[in-house]
């Protein structure tokens, strides 16, 4: 999957996407676990983290995961910076996609140091509670001068961000422009189309029921109905037919976490030209 003749600077972005991709899976498959019965709750990506520190070799495993997850984070930031080689942009687009490699920096790098704190050590083993901590930020900012301001940009800007995959989802050429699809036979091209948009529809609806109940927070002024990632995948749960719900939410997540591993494979990085697939 990662070619010795590749540049240092490429295993180490496409050592990130196997973190990345590792990680989802594990989402993914708790889900699933929990949807047909087999585990308590789903959870999110550090509620994995958490429940992998509680053995010694869980432990030593989040560490790998943790600096592939940081190299991953290096990665976005190096985007953020030059930006993306897939093609010319209108300065706007090329704006909001440094925008948003930014902030997938930042969250790669909270990931990232979260798994390497838990692997020596420096964190509780036990499970993180994202909708306590998305609550109490919530609450922090409706009391402060111009917190519901704020918390509008935020939802603002899911709700956007929701849009987005989702109208990447609708679209194949979203799935392809970021890959070497010039390297793939026409079944993998079709194969990994499926998968990609698969992963985009999942981000997308993980984002508006976050974006939801944020919302539905602030104008209530209740912070006690925001929700972090994991309450989102609750969210499915608790309604009827939950399990239902949850389990093709899960299957989207393990579309996230294989697509990816494919990206760790065809992902274009720093030194590819434009694609030159045009179909």
């Amino acid at each position: 999957m990662i070619s010795r003749a590749q540049p240092w600077s490429d295993r180490l972005a496409r050592a990130g996407f196997v973190a990345k991709g590792s990680v989802y899976l594990a989402v993914g498959g708790l889900a699933i676990a929990a949807a047909v019965g087999l585990r308590g709750q789903a959870t999110d990506p550090v509620g994995v983290l958490s429940d992998a520190a509680t053995t010694a070799i869980g432990r030593t495993s989040i560490g790998v995961v943790g600096l592939g997850l940081v190299m991953h984070a290096l990665f976005r930031g190096a985007l953020a910076i030059v930006g993306e080689p897939y093609g010319a942009r209108a300065p706007l687009r090329r704006l909001v996609r440094r925008i948003s490699n930014t902030a997938s920096t930042l969250g790669y790098v909270a990931l990232g140091g979260t798994a390497l704190a838990l692997a020596v050590g420096w964190k509780s083993s036990g499970r993180t509670n994202d909708d306590a901590t998305a609550q109490h930020w919530t609450a922090f900012a409706l009391h402060a001068p111009v917190g519901r301001s704020l918390l509008s940009v935020v939802a603002a800007a899911l709700s956007v961000a929701a849009l987005v995959q989702g109208l990447r989802a609708a679209w194949p050429r979203s799935v392809q422009r970021r890959l070497q699809i010039e390297k793939m036979s026409a079944r993998e091209r079709s194969v990994v189309t499926v998968v990609g948009r698969l992963a985009f529809l999942s981000r997308a609806t993980i984002l508006f029921t976050i974006a939801y109940f944020l919302w539905k927070g602030l104008i209530l002024r209740a912070p006690s109905d925001v929700r972090g990632p994991g309450g989102a995948l609750h969210a499915f749960w608790e309604a009827p037919h939950g399990n239902i719900f949850l389990a093709m939410v899960a299957g989207g997540l393990l579309a996230v976490g294989a697509f990816a591993l494919i990206e760790a494979r065809w992902r274009r990085l720093f030194v590819d030209d434009a694609p030159s697939y045009t179909g």
